[in-house]
């Protein structure tokens, strides 16, 4: 099993009161996730934003909710938040995903998933 070193994908941006998902993971693959870069965008208000690891035993995507809940986070004005994995996120199903839920009612948060896939 080769791992490519190029990155999990592009910066998605999740609008305000809004779900996005960052990752999927394609037909027969895995994904490590190593960390999450996080920036809000708004520059008067804190951006509280939710993450969710949407596991996907039938293939099927999921939806994010509170029991695949696995962070919940204030960001600063203007600021960037890395939420860093001890060990690697593993994701292994067909369409596990990684979902991200922008609380506010204004402003837009960047995600981008750093780490490795399957090659």
């Amino acid at each position: 099993m080769g791992l490519s070193q190029l990155g999990l994908g592009t910066i998605t941006q999740v609008a305000s009161a809004s779900t996005a998902t960052v990752l999927t993971v394609g037909a027969g693959k895995t994904a490590y996730v190593k960390s999450l870069m996080l920036h809000n965008l708004d520059q008067t208000n804190v951006s509280n934003v939710v993450v969710h690891f949407v596991h996907s035993p039938d293939g099927s995507v999921g939806t994010a909710n509170t029991t695949n809940e696995i962070a919940r986070i204030g960001i600063a004005t203007h600021d960037t938040f890395m939420l860093e994995m001890s060990y690697p996120l593993t994701l292994g199903n067909t369409n596990d995903t990684i979902q991200v839920y922008n609380i506010n009612s204004a402003g837009i948060v960047n995600v981008q998933v750093l780490g490795d896939r399957e090659i």
